[in-house]
């Protein structure tokens, strides 16, 4: 029976695996998280620009009229030549 190396699998897991043909060799598979707001992962550096206003809102959990409003406020710098480089820039 296959195992994690750490917990054995679910039963029910190995079963299927077993019934389709699959081989389960599990191993450990390190990985870094980024984090845009550098408090628990590899720090992302990304610019509002680089961003964009969609996910820049997302982000800052805006309702629709906020992210209209910040949509605006992006065209208008772009429009106007004006740097966005952090939240003071909007």
């Amino acid at each position: 029976m296959p195992s994690s190396g750490v917990h054995d699998l679910h039963p029910a897991f190995v079963e299927r695996a077993t019934r389709i043909g699959l081989d389960l060799p599990y191993a450990a598979a390190p990985v870094t998280f980024r984090d845009l707001w550098d408090e628990a992962g590899h720090p992302v550096r990304k610019t509002i620009p680089e961003m964009g206003p969609l996910l820049f809102a997302r982000l800052m959990e805006l309702t629709d009229v906020q992210e209209g409003v910040l949509d605006i406020a992006f065209r208008a710098a772009d429009a106007e030549g004006l740097g966005q480089l952090d939240p003071k820039d909007l």
